[in-house]
């Protein structure tokens, strides 16, 4: 069986010791130590650990939430478990922005240390599944013939497929955070007047399906009649956290 691989960061040389026999006993396997934040990174980088423990005052001109995010700035970065015994208010705020996957007071028992690697271990796996899972879903978006574009519950555009580009004439990096009638504009076909986004009706009333023929003025000021679907995103307890909208042109189905 494969032992998840460990870089214990501290910079005191009995302590490290201590906590490399440690992490042995419990089943790691610990391919390297470091003293000081300089060294940590340049570890990090050459021995590729699953796991750092990273003590987070050093010695020297970088001390551990430095390296930590140095480490973290590199593809597929080790999951970054913070070791302290004190600290002050605005260290532990520094220490949060780095967006650990854990941390470990001094002094600590084996089966914290084991937990706390576990645990860790075990949320970097679910959030690397789930930015599989939404990498998977933006190439199976990107890849269809209709428009898509996705908003967060406050109605801002968070997501467009090329499709969608094109039919409104808006490119993916001025249209995410812009309100999605500005970026998905509709005309009522008779009379030539405003119509209602089907997305702000279905994230005001939670509509699962809400489907409607119509007019898109694109960002060039040209007319398109399209068929648009659009449907409210629910989170687990039946919120609306965001709306769907999928939509085509029907130019030569009027002809």
């Amino acid at each position: 069986m494969t032992k998840n691989t460990v870089l214990i960061v501290e910079d005191e040389t009995i302590v490290a010791a201590d906590l490399a026999l440690k992490l042995e006993q419990l089943g790691f396997e610990v391919v390297g130590t470091a003293a000081k934040g300089e060294e940590a990174v340049e570890s990090a980088y050459r021995l590729k650990p699953e796991v750092v423990l990273m003590d987070i005052r050093l010695k020297g001109a970088m001390d551990g939430i430095e390296a930590a995010e140095a480490i973290q700035c590199r593809h597929n970065a080790p999951v970054v478990i913070y070791m302290t015994a004190y600290s002050d208010d605005a260290t532990l705020e520094r220490a949060k922005l780095t967006e650990p996957y854990g941390y470990i007071l001094k002094p600590f028992e084996e089966r914290e240390l084991l937990a706390a690697i576990k645990m860790a271990l075990y949320k970097r796996q679910r959030d690397q599944q789930q930015l599989d899972q939404l990498e998977w879903l933006r190439v199976t978006l990107n890849s269809i013939g209709d428009a898509v574009i996705s908003c967060n519950a406050e109605g801002l555009v968070n997501f467009l497929n090329p499709v969608a580009e094109v039919l409104t004439g808006w490119r993916t990096d001025n249209a995410l955070g812009s309100p999605i009638e500005e970026v998905f504009c509709l005309i009522k076909e008779q009379p030539h007047q405003p119509s209602e986004n089907p997305v702000s009706r279905v994230l005001r009333e939670g509509y699962r399906t809400l489907k409607i023929r119509t007019i898109l003025v694109t960002m060039e000021g040209l007319e398109i009649p399209i068929e648009a679907s659009a449907a409210a995103v629910l989170n687990t307890d039946g919120y609306v956290i965001g709306a769907v909208l999928v939509f085509r042109d029907v130019t030569d189905m009027n002809r």
